[in-house]
């Protein structure tokens, strides 16, 4: 898939048809996001190197939730380095998490600029 400047454009101008059907994709295929969360899931415990730093790791996520509530703006905890990436895979480590608004984390995707 592209992503190039076209390919986000046309998202933006078609972002709610897309939505729906993505949600209509989601409901007829519930075994396709099953799947996804599961693999997404296994990456994240297979990179958790987070023992004795899970209060740091609580703390980022304490703070999108308090942001997200504070603006009204949806806040996201982003891995900086993917934990799937094409390239590089990351670690689930309080130093590899930071908070986005939820666009910035959705047009990020699994995409790292390192």
């Amino acid at each position: 898939m592209c992503h190039g400047i076209r390919t986000k454009a046309y998202y933006c101008n078609n972002r709610d048809a897309l939505r729906t059907a993505a949600q209509l994709y989601s409901e007829a295929n519930p075994e396709v996001g099953a799947a996804k969360t599961a693999r997404y899931r296994s990456a994240k415990l297979q990179r958790d190197f987070s023992q004795g730093r899970e209060d740091e790791v609580k703390a980022v996520y304490a703070e999108a939730r308090r942001l997200t509530e504070e603006t009204g703006i949806q806040h996201h905890v982003d891995h900086i380095v993917p934990l799937q990436g094409e390239k590089v895979s990351g670690l689930h480590v309080p130093w590899n998490l930071q908070i986005l608004t939820a666009s910035e984390n959705c047009s990020k995707s699994n995409t790292w600029e390192g």
